[in-house]
């Protein structure tokens, strides 16, 4: 796993280090003897799971006769074909297979729980409660025989239990995101095999709480609504890449074209990141979501806030394989022609996810 810079409101924490910035506070206590981990120091903590992972296949080789240029010539066409398929992962906290553990979580879907803050009825599905305290995490992918090694591996590539304390009433989205390589002692693709997903917990802290209150001159008090955008795609471009997405919201749905002359709500919130979170008034929007490139439209549709709300827009790809091809383009009997590589245009869903309601 590629991680990105830590920011205020991000956590990135094992056994072995500690990172915590601007805003965050979360504290590392010692962890028991048991065989998971798990030490609760009362009170309850929040989680929410995101699944945006993605498993490498084997390359697969081809060459084909073509031709090329103009006037036309005989030429011979190589490609080098990797796919990658969307996944169901397993996430076990504190090694168990019962709830809050989410087993066969979807391919690119989000796992809110049944649980959330208050004042919004606690029938709302939007985190899964914990007690307080130390808990451990694997993440795996789902739907083998025999289960496959965790993502959370050393720097030499070896298996280990990260172990995250959770604070008192803090609520957090665990977010996995990435490629899963294909084991490379084996001919065939397999789920399984040494990962890149890193070697922390990748927890980021929500903050789904009241809105600012606005007293207009000679008018009633009201609230706002808040919201934020998480990037979870692997891809945004028709590069293959994901170098940030841009966010923006207006009255109404604006062309790509036109994108350019809007300053846009939230700039560059970089892959397995979150923008912070932005306070408008209580109406309805069109949300839309670009990569920084404005070469596509990543996401488009019309949004309501009623006052009060704080909501997570949650942007993931769609699709359940992604490819990139690359080429070699030889003449015949001669030497190469041209090369590149293409990529598929990336598809993308965004899970709209009211995470509290308050009023006056």
């Amino acid at each position: 796993m590629r991680f990105t810079p830590f920011n205020r409101e991000t956590v990135l924490m094992n056994v072995r280090q500690v990172a915590v910035t601007g805003m965050l506070f979360v504290g590392l206590a010692a962890c028991s003897n048991s065989d998971n981990g798990t030490q609760t120091a009362g009170g309850t903590t929040y989680i929410r799971i995101v699944n945006s992972t993605f498993q490498r296949e084997a390359d697969v080789a081809t060459s084909t006769p073509c031709t090329f240029g103009s006037p036309s010539q005989a030429a011979q066409c190589d490609t080098v074909t990797t796919t990658y398929t969307a996944v169901p992962i397993d996430v076990l906290i504190d090694s168990a297979s019962t709830y809050p553990s989410s087993i066969a979580l979807a391919p690119n879907s989000v796992d809110t729980g049944t649980a959330g803050p208050k004042p919004l009825s606690s029938a709302a599905a939007r985190y899964h409660p914990l007690s307080v305290g130390v808990h451990s995490f694997v993440a795996r992918v789902s739907s083998l025989s025999t289960p496959g090694p965790s993502f959370f591996v050393t720097s030499s590539n070896t298996e280990y239990l990260p172990r995250q304390f959770l604070s008192n009433s803090i609520f957090y989205t665990l977010a996995l995101t990435g490629v899963n390589p294909v084991q490379p002692s084996l001919a065939t693709p397999v789920l399984a095999g040494p990962t890149d997903f890193g070697t922390g917990v990748p927890l980021r802290v929500d903050d789904p709480f009241t809105p600012p209150t606005v007293t207009p001159l000679s008018s009633v008090p009201y609230l706002q609504a808040r919201f934020r955008v998480h990037n979870y795609a692997e891809w945004a471009t028709k590069r293959g890449r994901n170098d940030g997405v841009n966010v923006y919201l207006t009255e109404a749905p604006p062309a790509l074209i036109a994108l350019g002359a809007l300053t846009p709500q939230a700039s560059r919130v970089t892959q397995r990141n979150a923008s912070s979170y932005i306070n408008v008034t209580a109406r309805d929007y069109w949300l839309t979501i670009t990569p920084t490139d404005r070469s596509l439209i990543a996401y488009q549709a019309q949004v309501h806030f009623d006052p009060g709300e704080v909501r997570s827009f949650i942007l993931q790809n769609a699709m359940a394989t992604f490819h990139q091809r690359a080429f070699t383009i030889s003449a015949v009997g001669g030497g190469p022609l041209a090369s590149g590589t293409v990529f598929d245009v990336p598809t993308f869903k965004v899970t709209n996810v009211l995470d509290n309601r308050f009023s006056l």
